[in-house]
């Protein structure tokens, strides 16, 4: 069951994390001094499996709840929000502190944890409930 907590901080978690991205594509654009291409492979190798999972996250709990309660759709969810959540910790470890402000800073610490939750919230849910 899917309450109205659950879909708040889907909602949230949505808005969180396209700010999130839109702070990476812009410090990769400015990284890689204002060419296209490096920073569009960052984005499809970071922020395109959080930005998937924020969608489905979102779309699973407002428009599909019933989905939640199958075993299988709960199996790829968990694996989809493991993956992701190493990727982005991996991404988020690789930063070089002394190129970026205390806001990216913030963002991306709060798009981790965000992250997180979001695979704790997936670990501990019980398919059928």
């Amino acid at each position: 069951m899917v309450t109205t907590r659950v879909k708040i901080f889907s909602g949230l978690y949505l808005a969180l994390t396209s700010l999130a991205m839109l702070e990476m594509l812009v410090d990769a654009f400015e990284g890689f001094h204002g060419k296209y291409l490096p920073s569009f492979m960052l984005a499809q190798k970071f922020a395109l499996p959080v930005m998937l999972l924020a969608l489905s996250f979102l779309f699973l709990t407002f428009f599909e709840p019933e989905r939640l309660a199958r075993r299988s759709t709960v199996i790829v969810m968990r694996a989809a929000s493991l993956l992701t959540t190493g990727l982005f910790a991996w991404f988020v470890g690789t930063l070089d502190a002394a190129t970026f402000s205390g806001w990216t800073a913030l963002i991306h610490t709060a798009e981790l944890l965000a992250t997180a939750a979001v695979t704790v919230y997936f670990v501990r849910l019980r398919p059928g409930t």
